[in-house]
């Protein structure tokens, strides 16, 4: 948090649009949200900016699926956001190791 702390100006309140979001997909899909995570879970917040913005999530979320556990890409997909694996990412933009 330090680092967060030291860098306030980059991070931006979310629009109205944004928390109806938010709600909706929480309303939604309330198992998205790890009940075990040791810090805030960013995965709601990232599709709800997707879906404001029209952006594409990136997550790593999926490696070990769960019966109980909803993965942001299955949330995603539901709600016609664009998601991608982090290779998936690299390779689309040319990446290469």
């Amino acid at each position: 948090m330090n680092w967060c702390d030291a860098h306030k100006d980059i991070f931006k309140d979310m629009n109205d649009a944004q928390q109806a979001h938010l709600a909706d997909v929480l309303h939604r899909f309330p198992r998205l949200l790890k009940q075990n995570a040791e810090g805030p879970d960013a995965d709601p917040i990232l599709v709800a900016m997707a879906l404001d913005l029209g952006w594409t999530v990136v997550s790593r979320d999926g490696a070990s699926a769960g019966d109980n556990v909803v993965r942001v890409h299955q949330v995603c997909a539901e709600l016609h956001v664009t998601c991608l694996t982090d290779h998936q990412f690299l390779k689309q933009n040319g990446w290469t190791g």
